[in-house]
């Protein structure tokens, strides 16, 4: 499974407050098309980072649980397996 890179998305919100900060400077430079639609991006990928780390939680606790459950069910399986093999080699 592939991730987003904290690095790369940090690196990438300084870019993006850099860019609000000139363009509050610089005025209207870029066409308002542009503009808009970059910070529908920027906006957008900042949300999109937010339910990534979301689901990232979520999966973790879905492997704790499982791994909790897993380790259990051997822990009460593995004894009575070990007697059935036994009782089996008897015969």
């Amino acid at each position: 499974m592939q991730g987003i890179e904290s690095k790369k998305h940090q690196n990438m919100l300084k870019v993006i407050a850099q860019f609000e900060g000139l363009s509050s400077i610089c005025g209207e430079i870029i066409p308002e098309k542009h503009e808009s639609k970059m910070r529908k991006n920027a906006s957008e990928l900042k949300g999109t980072h937010d339910y990534y780390l979301i689901l990232l939680k979520e999966l973790e606790e879905c492997i704790h649980s499982y791994n909790e459950l897993h380790e259990s069910l051997q822990k009460l399986m593995y004894p009575y397996i070990r007697k059935m093999n036994t009782e089996l080699r008897k015969k």
